[in-house]
């Protein structure tokens, strides 16, 4: 198993995770935060929540056109749906994939509403998630195509996305359970 650097990302809850940094025969080598260069990377995303609305988190993970994985990403969200929590995925997704390329992003996500959405099958009737959709319409523009697809939660590198977000929610603060009055004395 590679061994991982973190990172600080965007935001105070934001936790960025990649692999130590790759040989200098692989093609993404020079690519990164220094600039995109490679012709096609396979984004994969989960958004949770505990409770809906309740405590939300990421995970995210960005992959070569041979599914190595190029960076990890984890985040808490705060309180949010699990559909935001999906879209906010997509949406980081797409920014990480920004970094690596401006050509074709294949995103993969758990969420069939936010696929059949992002793919014009279904309508967006909620506000909220209307504005997410517009800030995902705004990040495809940096790419020459985006493709999402639906696949079951655990399947491939859906089941690490789905567990850095879970160990985002883990790490989480610990709150009181509702009705604790905390230590007696």
């Amino acid at each position: 198993m590679t061994p991982i650097a973190i990172r600080p990302c965007v935001g105070p809850n934001a936790t960025e995770l990649s692999p130590d940094p790759p040989q200098k025969s692989r093609p993404y080598a020079k690519d990164g935060p220094g600039g995109p260069a490679l012709g096609a990377v396979r984004v994969y995303t989960d958004g949770a929540s505990r409770g809906n609305p309740g405590p939300a988190a990421i995970g995210v993970v960005v992959c070569d056109a041979g599914d190595r994985i190029l960076r990890r990403h984890r985040e808490l969200l705060g309180e949010a749906t699990n559909n935001e929590a999906e879209y906010r995925a997509i949406l980081r997704g797409l920014k990480l994939a920004a970094m690596y390329t401006k050509g074709e992003v294949e995103l993969t996500c758990d969420s069939q509403l936010a696929v059949r959405q992002l793919t014009g099958a279904y309508r967006v009737r909620k506000g909220d998630l209307m504005e997410l959709v517009h800030a995902v319409r705004e990040a495809e523009r940096n790419f020459d195509r985006v493709v999402y697809r639906h696949a079951p939660r655990m399947t491939g590198r859906l089941a690490l996305a789905d567990r850095l977000a879970n160990v985002a929610l883990d790490r989480r603060a610990p709150r009181r359970f509702r009705g604790s009055r905390g230590p007696t004395a």
